[in-house]
This record gives C-alpha cells, structure tokens and sequence, in this order.
C-alpha cells in the first residue's frame, strides 16, 4: 500500500514541487502547471456547539493522488486547545470500505490552520473517493460527498454521524 502525508501551510503549498523523498511521482508534461481542486462539497465538524472545521477533498493533477483537507476553525482551535483531529480519503472498493486516516492535526496556537492526506487515485478500481475525519477518537466522523472519478457525478451527499467510521456504514444520501 502507497501511502503519503503531507501537512503544509497556505504558504508552502505553492512553494512545494509535492514529491516525497523515495516516493515515484507522476510528472506532468513539460510546461503543464500542476493544479489542485476541491471535489464535491465538504462538511462542517460540529463539536462543544459549534464548528471545530471542515473536512474536503481535493485532487491533484500534479500526482493523480486525491486528497482529504482537513481546515481548522480558528475560533475552535483557540477555544480548544490540545484537541486531535484524524483525516483522510476512503474509498469502498479498497481495505473493505475502511478509512485510511493517515492525516493527523492538533488545534494548538501555532500549528498548521490545515493539512493534506492522500491515497494514489488509482488505488481504487470503481474510483468513487470520499473524504472524512474524526475528532478526538470520538466515533464520530464527517465525511464530503462521495464524487465518482469516472463520470464527475457525486454519488452521494455529504454526511456526519456516530459509530460509522466504515463507508459501508454511511447512510446513502443523494447529493
């Protein structure tokens, strides 16, 4: 399994050419700029009454990888210090529909507002991602929509719950 993290600021993701020391690439072809997009919608966290982050997914074109971004609420971040927020994308043709939550960010003053996490896009035979996260490992999980790489389509809505970490235990929403 391919797995890579990446924790950057707003700043340091222009800058990064996005390798990883011992980790193959994808190039794009010469005098091609690599660009990142979100897919689907994301979700809000709800925690303490009010909104800890957002949780997304994006793709980059730079590696084909798709990613989770995980966004912190500012005002969540100071009032909360310490708290832990686990992230990252799911698909449920691979590991059985079980999240890879590779992402890890921690609201304290000073720490990264956001964060990537991604899995190689090809991972997943039916191409259909979903990004998600976990505060606190509270069996609580948001996740964005579901997009379906095949088509564009969103395949289903975004969503948050309690004790349905695993994708095969997400309720079905239209999007």
């Amino acid at each position: 399994m391919h797995l890579r993290a990446l924790a950057v600021t707003a700043a340091a993701v222009a800058a990064l050419g996005l390798g990883t020391a011992g980790t193959a690439q994808a190039q794009p072809k010469a005098g091609t700029a690599c660009t990142w997009f979100q897919v689907g919608d994301k979700m809000p966290y709800g925690a303490n009454g009010m909104t800890a982050g957002w949780i997304s997914q994006w793709y980059s074109t730079c590696n084909r990888y798709t990613y989770g971004r995980w966004d912190w609420n500012t005002n969540f971040m100071l009032a909360h210090p310490g708290r832990q927020v686990v992230f990252g994308v799911e698909s449920d043709s691979i590991d059985e529909g079980q999240p890879h939550f590779g992402g890890v960010l921690n609201s304290t003053p000073g720490n990264p507002l956001f964060a990537y996490w991604g899995k190689p896009h090809t991972d997943a035979p039916d191409n259909i991602w979903r990004a998600g996260a976990e505060l606190d490992n509270s069996g609580c999980v948001a996740w964005s929509s579901a997009h379906n790489y095949n088509n564009g389509g969103e395949v289903a809505g975004p969503y948050a719950g309690c004790n349905d970490r695993n994708w095969s235990q997400i309720p079905w929403t239209a999007p």
